[in-house]
């Protein structure tokens, strides 16, 4: 803007328009450009003098009129600030005339430098146009060096002027959230173009900004971030805090690799079903690797095995660069890793026969995974691989999935530290900067109510408690988290699943809503639990992500969920399938009658064969067929022509188009001596191994596959071909099995039903585009498979809603990931009382070298749940807006009213997180004791723990349990329940599986360790101790183990729903010499003891 622009303002400043005297300057035509350009006026230390300043030229003048020189004088007396321009020059033989034209503005100092607006995103919406392009250039006066704003203020209104239109902010809503000593922010309330109506009748002033400053008008989002950002650096929190941590966790990651070094292999033997022997050579290596582990074939060692200087940041920096240089993408090693990916407009056939091409250059592709270790043999059992890629390759320890996990962690790490996250205050609110925090909650709804009669109905088989419907209320009222406590039993899923219900009834159904909730959880059996329960729009919950080989999770909730619909369409289709297929034959037999070949013969009779069900037709068919020669285009001959003989050729796939040839033609040639031979070499082709293919065989495959063509391809016989009274006949008697129908509905619901029977891939990808719901762990919460079917494939996935199952369980580095992912809501759901989080020990040891960090947020920070945390900030901030964010369910109906209120009195009501047992006995009645807590006391006078490495067992234990539970099973009072049986040892783990698998029943029985038992639950469950009571374990360091863990000890107390039965030596809880010990370091083991020993039974273990 130039301030001849400005004359709109006249009525509101002051202006002097004069003539100056030839500026006293040598050479003036040379500066008289500069001259000409805006400026301001200063006073000369020279009597009578002014200075025309404009960037670093400053011009001396004087003034002709005097009474004009008076008024400047009075207007600098009063400090009035002034921009200036030269007006007009006229220039004659004898002089040179110059006008100056000068605005003065009143002095206010109540607007000063130190801010910058922002506008928000519906208003920049409504104004893009006006903030197009240098908008900024709208509203400033330069004089070269500094830049000037014109502005007024009304009362607490500020406009700021520009050429072509103002805009308006409140001078008492500066925005107290972000400001410093240094920068104050306020937000434009309206941006406006002048009216000529508008009568201009307050009082400019002029705000002059230092050298290189100018007023930026971010958007509201931008601006949020940067304060965030800002305000989170300063801090040096929470967040930095795990920052940390995940950087040492990354140089762990490297020095392990670095330290196996490279893995040199001795000798290899195969194994069946795809698996290989390695024998290493270096004894040492195979201490350092474990089971899990995946190794890595490198055409060169990795940069940290030559510089072992690099640390993890270092490695990343130069990961970074390589990427760049060789244009690749994240995507590309998340597809190695998570799966194939389908495209939404593929060749379904042409996909299928390169997906086996595709799962060898991956396998090729360089990692091999770590199936099991023999120390004695030094060996390793690893998935079957190209060995010969030995010979040219470096076999390392592969850190590439870790470093994905990492990658993710720290991808969004840095959106909630950068205030990028999808709800930006998440950062603020994890790194406890609450201050003011509550000025930038926008998510602002209308109460809603916490259950309506639909899903009162469909979700609750009782009445809902009071704490379930509170719970489900600050769910779905919560501007930005929600944090529901569950203890053992209080039905967390349940209030999940009406929270999902709910949000569902809320949305339009008109809009597209898929993927719009997100439920996560750590482990795949957690997200699995809450969705096999779900049927949002009575369509099943998809889960995405890589998945075990056992896993085929999302594919059987297809499958069921598909089953289910049949079962309903089954009235309807059983009548009608056959009179489609009527329709469909009498087509085909049309066409032939028209055109009778070989190619309409066969399709008609194939198509009656499919549906037939009379045997002597079906005879009838195969004999003709049997009879008749091979269409040319056939897909037997289309295998023959892809058989390829060379040896590369061969290796690339033939095997497996020999089996299809031998498979096809076996069926076409059914006893027809004729074929023999080529069936056998069929045969050999299929099942050859590979090193098995020398020339002597390819030569015979060449020739197998000339006397196929020969076959196959028929000579041309140049006829016309009629229509066969064979085929005629067959006709008349399948049309006697059908009857007709022309109903179109029916047509739909049949091709439907048919749908859902033989297709469940695309099922599957259709379902994609119609769940409210997704489902996915953590860290394939990014996945590329979820990206995909969001459609979002190069872009960060964001959710309305994020749901967070077993929260307490999750890794603060892996929650970061759904949590900068919701827009509107964090429900997070879990019982921090029960298994916690993992954390590395050397890591944490390693950060009490950190001089930076507060011991007590690092021993907080790290060793609490990020869900407890989160629980503590949102009571914070309800402190701050009065809206209640977190709850605990008080009422459980898992277990026994005696079990129940032990749990409680023993890991809860002490933290005043109590609940009740409301059901009556009855209702866990079973029929094996009369109590539903039963101690058996193995004392250790019948044999002692035995250590097995690092873990433990005890063989009495193991007989005992099984014995009991083979007892139990085959009897008629249990064999309808269901079993599970915990310890805290892996040995005593395996001991017990293997003794269940010996008697058949380890199907029946779920054996494991507690980790693997939180949010499951059983009828009868057996914990087995393990310890016993000898001098040296009372004398240990570490005298009761994993028992000592509150947190383990609650979950593994609490899955029984009717029966507890205790197997171990009870002297360790009780005897005199460890009863004080037990009273300090296990007082719920001595309490549950008791109780057996009060209300309970204790049987005797030795007899």
């Amino acid at each position: 803007m130039k301030v001849k622009d400005i004359n709109f303002l006249k009525e509101s400043m002051q202006k002097i328009k004069c003539e100056v005297i030839k500026p006293k300057v040598s050479k003036y035509e040379e500066i008289k450009g500069k001259f000409e350009k805006d400026g301001v006026i200063e006073v000369s230390d020279k009597k009578d003098e002014y200075l025309y300043i404009h960037n670093e030229l400053s011009v001396s003048f004087k003034i002709v009129d005097k009474n004009q020189k008076n008024k400047l004088d009075d207007y600098f007396l009063r400090k009035y600030k002034n921009i200036a321009y030269i007006d007009s020059t006229f220039a004659t033989k004898d002089e040179l005339k110059i006008f100056i034209t000068i605005y003065f503005f009143y002095p206010d100092d109540r607007l000063n430098q130190n801010f910058s607006l922002y506008i928000n995103e519906e208003m920049k919406k409504e104004y893009s146009k006006e903030l197009s392009g240098e908008y900024e250039k709208n509203f400033y006066i330069s004089n070269g060096n500094n830049r000037y704003y014109i502005y007024s203020i009304i009362e607490d209104t500020i406009k700021l002027f520009g050429r072509d239109y103002y805009l308006e902010f409140q001078l008492e809503e500066e925005d107290t959230v972000f400001k410093d000593e240094k920068l104050n922010f306020f937000e434009i309330k309206k941006i406006a173009k002048y009216s000529k109506k508008e009568k201009n009748f307050f009082v400019a002033s002029l705000l002059k900004l230092d050298i290189g400053r100018s007023i930026k008008i971010l958007d509201k989002k931008e601006h949020v971030s940067n304060s965030i950002a800002k305000r989170i650096k300063e801090d040096r929190g929470y967040l930095n805090l795990w920052e940390k941590y995940a950087s040492i966790e990354g140089d762990f990651l490297i020095n392990k690799a670095r330290e196996i070094g490279e893995i040199k292999i001795k000798s290899t033997s195969n194994l069946e079903e795809g698996y290989r022997v390695l024998y290493l050579e270096n004894r040492e290596q195979i201490e350092k690797l474990k089971v899990g582990d995946c190794l890595e074939l490198q055409e060169k060692l990795p940069s940290y095995f030559s510089n072992e200087e690099m640390d993890w940041n270092d490695y990343r920096n130069e990961c970074k660069i390589r990427k760049k240089e060789n244009e690749e993408s994240d995507m590309e090693i998340e597809e190695i890793l998570d799966g194939d990916l389908f495209s939404e407009n593929m060749d379904i056939p042409k996909f299928i026969a390169e997906n086996e091409q595709n799962k060898k250059k991956k396998k090729d592709n360089n990692r091999i995974k770590i199936y099991k270790i023999n120390k004695e043999e030094n060996s390793i059992i690893v998935e079957n691989f190209n060995v010969k890629s030995i010979e040219k390759k470096h076999l390392i320890l592969s850190i590439l999935g870790d470093q994905l996990q990492i990658e993710r962690r720290e991808k969004a790490r840095d959106k909630i530290k950068e205030g990028k996250a999808a709800m930006p205050t998440i950062g603020l609110i994890l790194n406890g900067s609450l201050e003011n925090i509550e000025k930038l909650m926008e998510n602002k709804i209308d109460k809603i109510e916490s259950l309506t009669p639909f899903v009162k109905e469909k979700i609750f088989k009782n009445e809902p408690t009071q704490k379930q419907k509170e719970a489900i209320e600050i769910a779905l009222n919560t501007p930005d988290i929600a944090v529901i406590q569950g203890p053992p039993g209080t039905g967390k899923t349940t209030v999940i699943t009406a929270i999902i219900e709910r949000l569902n009834e809320r949305v339009d159904k008109k809009e597209d809503n898929k993927g719009k909730i997100l439920i996560t959880s750590f482990q795949h059996d957690a997200v699995k639990n809450v969705i096999s329960r779900l049927r949002i729009n009575s369509l099943p919950t998809l889960k995405f992500g890589k998945k075990d080989e056992d896993d085929f999770f999302t594919e059987k909730e297809i499958e069921n969920w598909c089953e289910e619909v049949k079962d309903k369409l089954k009235q309807n289709v059983l009548s009608l399938e056959k009179n489609l297929k009527k329709e469909e034959i009498l087509n085909l037999y049309k066409e032939y009658l028209i055109l009778p070949s070989e190619y309409t013969e066969e399709k008609l009779l194939l198509a009656i064969k499919k549906i037939s069900v009379n045997s002597e037709l079906i005879e009838r068919i195969d004999t003709y067929l049997s009879g008749s020669s091979f269409k040319e285009d056939s897909i037997l001959l289309n295998n023959v022509r892809k058989f390829r003989t060379t040896k590369e050729g061969f290796l690339d796939g033939g095997a497996e188009i020999c089996y299809n040839i031998y498979i096809s033609l076996k069926e076409l040639v059914k006893n027809n001596k004729k074929f023999e031979n080529i069936l056998k070499l069929l045969e050999k082709g299929y099942l050859i191994k590979d090193n098995e293919v020398d020339e002597d065989f390819l030569r015979s495959m060449f020739i197998l596959k000339n006397n196929l063509l020969n076959l196959l391809i028929p000579k041309p016989v140049y006829k016309k071909e009629r229509v066969n009274n064979e085929i005629k006949e067959i006709y008349k008697i399948a049309e006697q099995e059908l009857c007709a129908s022309k109903d179109e509905e029916e047509k739909i619901i049949f091709n439907f039903y048919n749908e859902i029977s033989n297709n469940s891939f695309f099922i599957k990808k259709i379902l994609e585009n119609y769940c409210f719901v997704y489902s996915a762990t953590t860290q394939q919460s990014e996945g590329v498979e979820i990206r995909k079917a969001k459609g979002e494939v190069w872009e960060d996935p964001i959710y309305d809603v994020v749901i967070v199952d077993e929260a307490a369980r999750v890794n603060p580095l892996d929650l970061m990931i759904p949590l900068s992912q919701a827009t509107k809501k964090i429900i997070l759901v879990g019982d921090h009382r029960q298994l916690p989080h993992v954390y590395n020990e050397d890591i944490f040891d390693e950060l009490q070298n950190d001089g930076e960090i507060d011991e007590n947020l690092r021993e907080k920070g790290i060793r609490q749940s990020m869900f407890e945390y989160l629980k503590e900030k949102a009571d914070e901030l309800e402190k701050k807006d009065n809206i209640k964010r977190t709850i605990t369910l008080d009422r459980q109906y898992r277990m026994h009213k005696l079990l129940g209120n032990f749990i409680n009195q023993n890991f809860y009501e002490v933290y005043n997180e109590g609940f009740h047992s409301p059901l009556e006995d009855e209702i866990f009645k079973q029929d094996f004791y009369k109590t539903p807590l039963v101690w058996i006391d193995v004392k250790n006078t019948v044999d002692k723990e035995i250590k097995k490495g690092t873990s433990r067992k005890r063989e009495s234990e193991v007989n005992i349990i099984v014995n009991k539970l083979k007892e139990m099973i085959t009897s008629g009072k249990g064999e309808k329940l269901t079993y599970g049986v915990i310890s805290f040892y892996k040995a005593q783990v395996d001991e017990i599986t293997e003794k269940l698998t010996k008697e058949g029943l380890s199907n029946k029985v779920k054996v494991g360790s507690v980790d693997a038992f939180q949010g499951m639950e059983f009828d009868v469950m057996f914990l087995s101790v393990v310890r016993t009571n000898t001098k040296e374990s009372l004398n240990s360091s570490f005298p009761y183990g994993f028992l000592a863990s509150e947190n383990r000890l609650c979950v593994a107390l609490s899955r029984q729903k009717r029966l507890l039965v205790v197997v171990g030596d009870s002297d360790i809880f009780h005897s005199n010499e460890w009863k004080e010990l037990a009273r300090k370091n296990v007082p719920a083991m001595v309490n549950l003891y008791e109780l057996c020993l009060k209300e309970g039974e204790v049987i005797d273990g030795s007899k």
